[in-house]
């Protein structure tokens, strides 16, 4: 079973993979995951739990055993690999990635399939996919019309996304001023989340 968890304010995507359900005997098992071009796994991430099936098919997790698979566990920025060896113990493995440019588009999806090998010859294919809230949402403009002062109030949203931009200018032309004119003192730049 492979899942993936977003964080919405650090943009952090936490993925599980949870291996050997049934807890059989097994001599050569492994992980294999390969982490798409558009994500970087986050260096020292990647925890391995021990693992109990429930009654009811749910799977609870348990003891933190990542210090036992310590020399068993490669990593690089694409790469998560854990080598089980003879096991008879259902395990989840879990780690984090992050977008690799810090640019979250939109209609991008975070995919991440992993293999588990149980034995040799036999692989099973471990799929599952997310998107972050609000890619793409780089600038957006409402304006509502204030009846008791006669006046527009515009509001510009800039990197809803909360991508990772350098050198941002917003620029807003109010066309001709035979329609209207901007009161100056009426601008106001804040941050979300911030009452600053």
């Amino acid at each position: 079973v492979k899942n993936g968890k977003v964080n919405n304010e650090t943009k952090e995507i936490t993925w599980t993979v949870d291996v050997n359900y049934n807890q059989l005997e097994l001599m050569n098992a492994r992980l294999i995951d390969e982490i798409d071009d558009n994500q970087s796994l986050v260096v020292g991430s990647v925890k391995v739990y021990e693992t109990t099936i429930a009654r009811n098919g749910h799977i609870q997790v348990g003891k933190d055993v990542t210090e036992q698979f310590q020399d068993e566990i490669t990593t690089t920025e694409n790469l998560v690999e854990v080598t089980f060896g003879a096991i008879d113990q259902s395990y989840r493995v879990e780690f984090i990635t992050v977008d690799k440019d810090g640019i979250y588009n939109a209609g991008e999806v975070y995919e991440n399939t992993a293999q588990f090998i149980p034995r040799e010859n036999e692989v099973h294919d471990l799929y599952a996919n997310v998107t972050l809230p609000n890619q793409g949402a780089f600038i957006d403009k409402k304006g509502l019309h204030n009846r008791t002062d006669w006046t527009v109030d515009w509001t510009v949203d800039v990197n809803a996304s909360k991508s990772q931009l350098t050198d941002v200018t917003v620029t807003d032309d109010l066309g001709s001023t035979d329609f209207h004119i901007l009161l100056e003192d009426s601008i106001e730049v804040t941050q979300v989340d911030s009452t600053e």
